[in-house]
């Protein structure tokens, strides 16, 4: 998976800090893995693989992560 764009809460799942990201950039935490779905929203991003296991990074005001909190996560989860 690759990403790129606005970064400002960590929604593009990638290591690199900066708000904005203009190139493509390899999602590592993710690298390898069969996705089935993936869902990106405003400040916030989500895949699915293929087995079913479920990844989410990014804003998390209203638990939109599916974590059980709402804290924010710069990394996949």
């Amino acid at each position: 998976l690759f990403t790129w764009g606005q970064n400002t809460h960590g929604q593009l799942g990638v290591e690199n800090q900066t708000t904005l990201i203009l190139q493509p950039q390899l999602v590592e935490s993710i690298k390898g893995i069969p996705l089935a779905q993936i869902a990106a929203g405003g400040a916030h991003s989500a895949a699915v693989s293929l087995s079913g296991a479920v990844y989410s990074w990014g804003k998390n005001d209203f638990g939109q992560l599916g974590l059980g909190d709402t804290k924010g996560k710069d990394g996949q989860q």
